[in-house]
């Protein structure tokens, strides 16, 4: 039995059918891309596939061994700052101070007299041996 097998699936908004008759399977160890322009359907078969909500016709299976999980598109409304300082609050107590090192980084871009105070949170990001921090909030933003 595939890991994950929808069978038949329609959905649709109003009587513009979005999903006609979706067929897919995934066995253990495949990777999936799913292509399509804006509006062709593709968040609506995750979102089915996912359980947050039901298609119109049609069937998923899935072994019960199976975790879904997915990632949002949208930052939370209720989240403050940018996706950086989102992902900088994940990695502890020096968020605030790397984060507040980027946006001065990139303030004194515009404004040169501002590279005092992002001198003063280098040294304080320098002695805390803080940098492979940046780094992999850095990573982790361009990856999302």
């Amino acid at each position: 039995m595939p890991l994950l097998q929808a069978s038949n699936l329609h959905h649709g908004y109003g009587d513009r059918p979005l999903l006609d008759g979706v067929e897919l399977a995934l066995e253990a160890g495949e990777r999936v891309c799913l292509v399509g322009r804006n509006g062709s359907g593709k968040s609506t078969l995750l979102r089915i596939i996912g359980g947050e909500f039901s298609a119109d016709e049609g069937e998923i299976r899935h072994s019960p061994e199976l975790r879904i999980a997915s990632l949002p598109q949208e930052v939370p409304r209720d989240l403050p700052g940018s996706a950086y300082d989102c992902v900088a609050r994940g990695i502890g107590e020096l968020a605030g101070l790397i984060s507040d090192w980027h946006h001065a980084a990139l303030a004194a871009t515009e404004n040169p007299a501002r590279l005092d105070a992002l001198q003063r949170l280098q040294d304080r990001i320098e002695a805390q041996d803080a940098w492979n921090l940046e780094s992999r909030i850095s990573a982790t933003v361009s990856r999302l």
